[in-house]
């Protein structure tokens, strides 16, 4: 038996927010990986809300928002085709913004040492439901997945540094067809440029990663699924992730 009340599966942001988020509702918390160590970090992630107990209540910094072109330009740049972006979600202006990687460190000093090391399957999975009150799954849908269900994702590659036109403490989104980047950002102090294809000869090291995109999993309903892996869906920010574990943590305190 576990004397804990909740399973987290996953200890990058989404995780360790999640179990914040459960701990303040006055719930134990166990926290397991398959790599129960701290994530990397892509260069100037932001949250886009303050996290009580971890960030300052007021902004680290007003980030510009800004947009050229079209949005359906700039999603089938993305995704290859048209479909619902965060194009659509910011407006052109000044947002508050906060920044991820002293706030991940902060909640790793106060959970790194819960996260077990454990590899979750869709058979473990179903082992937690029944021991825990709740479970909260932020690894990867497709780790807990039963069925034969798609993960659609897709490619992107992000190379050090902006083009000029992106100014100190923005982020331009480009929905101009003859560009290949789609979007450029400059905060934190970090530059950084993004293609859905490979950029070919361009100044500064190039790192690979992908785009979550959708799935028709429906595996473990009774599971929390949070964050933007977990999700598996596009567009979700991290603060999000503190919001859903809480609601969730109410409802079973």
């Amino acid at each position: 038996m576990v004397d804990a009340d909740v399973a987290v599966i996953g200890c990058g942001p989404a995780g360790l927010l999640s179990a914040h988020a459960c701990t303040r509702a006055g719930l134990r918390v166990d926290i397991y990986s398959d790599r129960p160590e701290q994530s990397p970090m892509a260069l100037g992630v932001s949250l886009q809300g303050a996290i009580p107990d971890i960030t300052h209540r007021l902004p680290d910094a007003l980030m510009l928002f800004k947009k050229v072109g079209d949005g359906r330009t700039y999603s089938k740049k993305v995704y290859g085709y048209v479909r619902p972006t965060s194009w659509d979600r910011y407006k052109v202006g000044q947002q508050g913004g906060w920044y991820l990687a002293p706030a991940y460190d902060a909640l790793w000093a106060l959970y790194g040492e819960r996260v077990q090391k454990r590899k979750v399957t869709a058979h473990g999975a179903r082992r937690l439901v029944k021991d825990y009150r709740l479970v909260i799954n932020t690894a990867p849908a497709w780790a807990l997945c039963d069925g034969d269900h798609f993960f659609e994702q897709t490619d992107i590659y992000l190379v050090d540094g902006a083009p000029p036109e992106v100014e100190t403490n923005s982020v331009l989104y480009n929905g101009r067809e003859q560009d290949a980047w789609y979007r450029a950002q400059d905060l934190w102090g970090h530059r950084v440029t993004e293609y859905a294809q490979p950029p070919g000869a361009v100044n500064g090291k190039v790192r690979k990663g992908f785009k979550v995109v959708q799935t028709d999993c429906d595996c473990h309903p009774e599971i929390l699924r949070n964050g933007r892996y977990g999700m598996w869906k596009p567009g979700i920010l991290l603060h999000e992730a503190f919001e859903r574990a809480r609601e969730a943590a109410e409802a079973v305190t």
